[in-house]
């Protein structure tokens, strides 16, 4: 689970291996991150980690993106360059109450 805590815009890093090996990322064409939020699926796209070797993603947020309280499940979906799709992480945020959010 990942915690964060509401309007938060840091972005985040993840780290994409399969079989304890990291992914190419020279392989891939995208990176999305979806989140099921109470109304809507949010999807955002990832941008890859200039060293194509290093299996990371970096999923930017915006205020808007993590703005309710709560715990909404995710999941991460690489496209490859031959159209091919896979699911690498399913896991879930808990979007915690921010006091002086204004």
């Amino acid at each position: 689970m990942i915690t964060r805590y509401r309007g938060d815009t840091q972005r985040l890093k993840i780290t994409l291996s399969s079989n304890n090996r990291l992914i190419d990322l020279s392989t891939v064409s995208k990176v999305e991150i979806g989140i099921e939020k109470p109304t809507t699926i949010l999807v955002i796209l990832c941008e890859k980690d200039p060293d194509n070797l290093s299996g990371n993603v970096y999923a930017p947020f915006t205020e808007t993106d993590l703005d309710t309280v709560g715990t909404y499940p995710f999941d991460v979906q690489v496209t490859w360059l031959d159209s091919t799709k896979t699911t690498f992480l399913i896991d879930k945020f808990k979007i915690l109450d921010d006091i002086n959010k204004t």
